[in-house]
C-alpha cells in the first residue's frame, strides 16, 4: 500500500495505518535513522519526530506497547505524488520505561482530526506535515 500510487486516494485508512506502523514502531525502538520509513527528509513532520526521539533517548526513557490505530481517514485532495488524507489516529495505552527501569503506566488517548500531507517518492509514500484539520 505504501508503494501503490493510487493508495492515497482510493485507501486512505490502509496507507496511514501502514505508516502509523511505522511510526509506533521508531518511537518504540527510539531509532532515528528508521523515521525515514515514515517521513520525507527534510520534513517537518520528520523534524518533528526526530526531536520527539532525540529527547527520549537523552533522557534514557523507551515506550512498549504503543500501537496508533487509524480510526478514520479520507483523501482529501492530492495527485499520485502528493496528497492530503484527513484522518483520526489513535493511541492505544502504553508504558514509559524510564532509565533506571521504572514502569509508568499511559492511558489511551483519542486523537484529534489532524490533516496528514504526503509526498510519494520511489521509496513510497510519506509524510511531510500534520495540522489540525481546516474546518469544512
Amino acid at each position: 500500500v505504501v508503494l501503490d500510487p493510487d493508495s492515497a486516494a482510493h485507501r486512505p485508512e490502509d496507507l496511514l495505518q501502514a505508516l502509523s506502523d511505522r511510526r509506533a514502531r521508531v518511537l518504540m525502538d527510539g531509532d532515528p535513522t528508521a523515521l525515514t520509513a515514515v517521513h520525507a527528509p527534510g520534513s517537518a513532520s520528520a523534524a518533528s519526530d526526530a526531536t520527539l526521539v532525540g529527547r527520549m533517548r537523552g533522557a534514557g526513557v523507551r515506550w512498549e506497547g504503543l500501537r496508533l490505530e487509524v480510526a478514520e481517514a479520507v483523501h482529501v485532495s492530492g495527485d499520485a505524488a502528493h496528497a492530503v488524507l484527513r484522518a483520526r489516529v489513535d493511541w492505544t495505552a502504553y508504558v514509559v520505561v524510564s532509565a533506571d527501569g521504572a514502569r509508568s503506566q499511559r492511558p489511551a488517548d483519542t486523537g484529534l482530526l489532524l490533516d496528514f500531507a504526503l509526498t510519494r517518492a520511489a521509496q513510497g509514500w510519506r509524510l511531510t506535515a500534520v495540522t489540525t484539520a481546516r474546518a469544512t
